[in-house]
C-alpha cells in the first residue's frame, strides 16, 4: 500500500489543529473517564409500598444544601433534579398528606397512614452510575445515614465525609446481610409488596430486595423487639441502638432479628411475589444472615424436647 505523500499529510494535520484549538479554547473537553455528569436521579421509597404524594427530597451528603424536591407518583417512586451534581448525596423521604405504606406484618397486610415522624433517609458516596440512576430509601439505607452522621429530623441532613458514608453502609451489610453477601446492594432500587396482589414485574435483584425488607419487617415484629408500636416506630429503636452501637445491634434478640434466614426470606417472597424467587433465593442461602463474625448463614432453629431410647453398650473394668 502506498503512503500518502507528505503535502497530503501536512495539509490534513492543519485541518485537525484547526478545528482541535478552537475546541480546547472553549472550555470543552473528550471524555477521559471521569463520570458523566446526570440530569435526574430516580427514587424508590420502601416500608412496603409506599403511596403518591410522599415528599421527597435530595441533598448534598456534605452541606446538607437542598438540591431538589419532588413527591412520589402513583408507583410510589420520584424523580429528583441534580443537574450539574454529582458528589455524596442525602435522599429523604416523609409522609405527605394522605400518604400510606403498605404493612405486610398485619394479620391482615393492608395500607396504613404515615404520621408526620415516619421519615426514611439514604446517604451514597456519589450519585449512583448509569445512564438513568437509581437509589433506594429503606430501612437499611436509613440505618447507614443515621450512622454515618445524618439526622432524619434535620432540614439539612449531611455526613462528615463520603468514607464516612461509605464505611457506615458497609457496617449495615455486614451486620444485617454478611460480608459475603451480594445479590443487591443497599443503595438498590427496590420492588416492594403493595396491597392487591402478588408482585411479578421488575428485575430479581429488585424484586428480592423488595422481599427481604418485607421479610425483616415481619422478623422484628414476630420477635417482639423495637418496642410496641409501628413497625415505622420499631426501625427507629433499632436505628437508635445500631448508631448508639458504633454499627452493631448490641441487643441479642435484635441482633438475631434483623438476620433472616433463607426459609424467612422464601416464605415472605412466596406471599408477596409467588414462587418467582425461589432459585435465587437458594442460591443465597449461604450468604444471606451472617453468624456474628459475618461470615456465614444463619443457624437453623434448635429446640429442645424430650423422648425414651434403649442401647446396649459393652465396657471393661480392671
Amino acid at each position: 500500500m502506498k503512503s500518502a505523500p507528505s503535502n497530503v499529510i501536512a495539509k490534513r494535520a492543519a485541518v485537525f489543529l484547526a478545528l482541535a484549538v478552537p475546541f480546547a479554547l472553549s472550555g470543552c473537553y473528550f471524555y477521559d473517564g471521569d463520570p458523566v455528569p446526570v440530569s435526574s436521579i430516580g427514587v424508590t421509597p420502601a416500608k412496603g409500598a409506599i403511596s403518591a404524594g410522599a415528599s421527597c427530597q435530595i441533598f448534598n451528603g456534605l452541606t446538607g444544601a437542598l438540591l431538589s424536591s419532588s413527591t412520589t407518583d402513583s408507583s410510589g417512586a420520584c424523580s429528583l433534579d441534580v443537574t450539574g451534581y454529582s458528589g455524596p448525596v442525602a435522599v429523604k423521604v416523609c409522609d405527605g398528606v394522605g400518604v400510606t405504606y403498605f404493612d405486610e406484618t398485619l394479620t391482615t397486610p393492608a395500607n396504613v397512614s404515615m404520621s408526620a415522624s415516619n421519615c426514611l433517609l439514604a446517604a451514597s458516596p456519589s450519585i449512583p452510575a448509569g445512564g438513568a440512576p437509581k437509589i433506594g430509601v429503606t430501612p437499611l439505607t436509613h440505618f447507614g445515614a443515621v450512622l454515618a452522621g445524618m439526622d432524619p429530623s434535620s432540614t439539612s441532613p449531611s455526613a462528615p465525609s463520603a468514607n464516612a458514608i461509605s464505611a457506615a453502609n458497609t457496617k449495615v451489610k455486614v451486620a444485617i446481610l454478611g460480608a459475603n453477601f451480594t445479590a443487591f446492594d443497599i443503595l438498590d432500587a427496590p420492588t416492594p409488596p403493595k396491597l392487591g396482589g402478588t408482585v411479578t414485574t421488575g428485575d430479581a435483584n429488585s424484586l428480592l430486595y423488595g422481599a427481604f425488607i418485607a421479610a425483616l419487617s415481619k422478623s422484628i415484629v414476630a420477635a417482639g423487639v423495637g418496642g410496641a408500636g409501628s413497625v415505622f416506630d420499631r426501625f427507629s429503636s433499632l436505628t437508635t441502638e445500631f448508631k448508639t452501637g458504633g454499627g452493631v445491634f448490641t441487643t441479642p434478640a435484635i441482633a438475631s432479628a434483623v438476620r433472616v434466614s433463607a426459609a424467612q426470606l422464601q416464605a415472605t417472597a412466596n406471599a408477596f411475589y409467588g414462587a418467582a424467587l425461589t432459585t435465587q433465593i437458594t442460591n443465597l442461602a449461604q450468604t444471606l444472615a451472617p453468624n456474628s463474625d459475618g461470615t456465614g448463614p444463619k443457624p437453623a432453629p434448635t429446640g429442645t424436647g424430650t423422648g425414651t431410647g434403649t442401647g446396649t453398650g459393652t465396657g471393661s473394668s480392671s
